[in-house]
């Protein structure tokens, strides 16, 4: 664009051709020349707008995040939607277990039967 000014008013300086064409022309290609510089200087701050704004926007989502935990215990998540809660709960483990068992030298398993407990009696 500017190469193209400058060709114009070389143009224009040497006074070849019609000078009334060659000023209009000049007039054309730098009124071009400063709508283009308005539009890219536009841009820019309408970049530097959306930046600000998206920045705001992350801060406040955070903030809401702290306020409420990021996990929000009532709302499902995920695979949590295909299966119920019961079933990847895991059960209480057991404090006591009721296998005996014996493995002699040779690796033979012998399972051994717990032994019977008195019936209680009330006194």
């Amino acid at each position: 664009m500017t190469a193209q000014i400058a060709e114009v008013q070389r143009k224009l300086a040497a006074a070849e051709g019609d000078k009334a064409f060659l000023q209009s022309e000049l007039k054309r290609l730098m009124s071009e020349k400063a709508e283009l510089e308005r539009k890219l200087n536009d841009l820019e701050a309408i970049r530097a707008r959306y930046k600000l704004l998206k920045e705001e926007l992350i801060r406040k989502k955070r903030l809401e995040w702290m306020q409420k935990g990021t996990l929000n215990p009532t709302e499902k998540r995920g695979a949590e939607y295909l299966v119920p809660r019961q079933q990847w709960q895991t059960p209480p483990p057991k404090s006591t277990y009721d296998l005996n068992v014996e493995i002699d030298s040779e690796g033979k398993v012998r399972v051994i039967n717990p032994p019977s407990k008195p019936a209680e009696t009330n006194k």
